[in-house]
């Protein structure tokens, strides 16, 4: 099997981000181009030469809305994913895949056809306070996921087995954990900062709601897509001198290999 390569990557990914900014559109739910994809928007036009994924932010009290005119609207090849309704899906937000591909994950012990195909990841974004007592609540729950359930593909053999023995003294499965993570999300609605609080970048991840506004469109390769208002605020935030390329070495992609559905059955 020929594994696609980046172009390809990214013409599957603009056509689901096209996708969902049509229903978000039609339905007047706000986004916004978070993290790398902001990042790529300002800085090449659209996406990051490297970068094989896509992130968006969506305000908490609009999610779950959305994600009810997703799961009716989306068209074919597109579905959205969550973990309660897609054994692939490891993660509490939700994913838009193209089902016509797929990811060869090698952390998931599901069969290759069974799982994600090329996805766009769709971030809950929580009004909060960086110290609220909620917030660490999360995190808390966020770690207990990490250490126990969430697999590497570079780590050693020895720390796969320890995981493996705990999950299996551990008092809750995997989805009961997420829908505890998820739970108190829901519940995180007030404060200054809108906040992704699934972000790798932690406290970086609080943002002034201000910074966000009511969006902003942005040129992204053919088409365009809304970020925040005040994108210099928001990066220099999250990447410092954010103009400035990484050095080769830290140009990596995230999947490993990724078909054509069609090639693999």
């Amino acid at each position: 099997m020929n594994s696609l390569n980046i172009n390809e990557i990214h013409n599957h990914l603009l056509k689901i981000a096209i996708e969902f900014n049509k229903i978000c559109e039609l339905h007047n739910i706000p986004y916004y181009m978070i993290g790398g994809t902001l990042l790529g928007a300002v800085r090449h036009k659209g996406f990051i030469p490297w970068d094989d994924d896509m992130d968006f932010g969506v305000p908490i009290d609009r999610y779950e809305e959305l994600l009810g005119y997703l799961r009716n609207e989306l068209s074919e090849p597109y579905r959205v994913c969550t973990y309660k309704t897609e054994k692939g899906c490891s993660t509490v937000f939700a994913k838009i895949d193209d089902f016509s591909t797929v990811i060869e994950d090698k952390c998931q012990d599901i069969p290759l056809k069974n799982q994600l195909g090329l996805n766009i990841d769709l971030f809950p974004l929580c009004y909060c306070r960086r110290n609220d007592v909620k917030n660490k609540y999360l995190q808390f729950l966020r770690g207990i996921n990490s250490k126990i359930f969430t697999e590497s593909t570079e780590g050693q053999y020895y720390k796969h087995l320890i995981k493996k023995v705990t999950r299996f003294f551990f008092p809750l499965s995997r989805k009961k954990l997420l829908d505890k993570i998820w739970n108190t999300t829901l519940n995180i609605r007030s404060g200054d900062c809108l906040a992704n609080l699934f972000g790798v970048f932690g406290d970086r991840e609080f943002i002034p709601s201000a910074w966000f506004g009511s969006g902003k469109l942005y040129d992204f390769e053919s088409t365009t897509l809304k970020g925040p208002e005040r994108f210099d605020e928001y990066l220099s935030q999250i990447y410092g001198d954010y103009m400035t390329l990484p050095p080769v070495e830290k140009r990596k992609t995230h999947a490993s290999n990724v078909y054509l559905r069609r090639d693999i059955l």
